[in-house]
């Protein structure tokens, strides 16, 4: 089930990483700079697809997830060793991904066709694909889980799926 409504206020739902790393896209490269923001020394860079562009964590910190625009795919990096373990194809102009905090499941907005992909973490497969605004370039889960928020730019929407 998913609504589309008229944002309100800006609301972000970002989580605190226990971490020290941040990873960074580099899109006219086509890589992934691993920061360590103790020291903000760049400590690993990544090769991955075509034009990166949003990255997010998996809920135990094993994966980082990032979705290539021009490449239309998400690269799946292991954290320990820095590394390219699967790539998945993805729908047209995959940006925005956020992870589930409670499940087994990345969200991954696509511009270019104005949808929103769940995708299985464990399996890399599509779950479900819901319709959004023009244009999303935003997507964030509630810390419970239980429900997507999607920003579409073109409509001024804010649509919200329950998982």
């Amino acid at each position: 089930m998913f609504h589309t409504i008229p944002p309100l206020i800006s609301i972000q739902l970002g989580q605190i990483s226990r971490w020290t790393e941040k990873d960074v896209t580099n899109a006219s490269s086509d890589t992934v700079s691993v920061i360590n923001t103790i020291t903000n020394t760049v400590i690993a860079t990544i090769p991955v697809g075509d034009n990166p562009l949003g990255t997010t964590m998996s809920r135990d910190g094993t994966r980082v997830y990032v979705g290539h625009v021009l490449g239309n795919s998400v690269s799946v990096i292991d954290t320990i060793t820095n590394s390219v373990v699967t790539t998945i194809p993805a729908a047209d102009g995959p940006g925005a991904l956020a992870a589930s905090p409670t499940e087994n499941r990345l969200y991954v907005v696509h511009g270019g066709s104005d949808t929103v992909t769940v995708l299985n973490t464990d399996t890399y497969e599509v779950v479900r694909t819901v319709p959004v605004g023009d244009n999303p370039g935003g997507v964030a889960v509630s810390p419970d889980g239980k429900i997507v928020y999607v920003s579409s730019q073109n409509d001024d929407t804010v649509t919200a799926i329950a998982t």
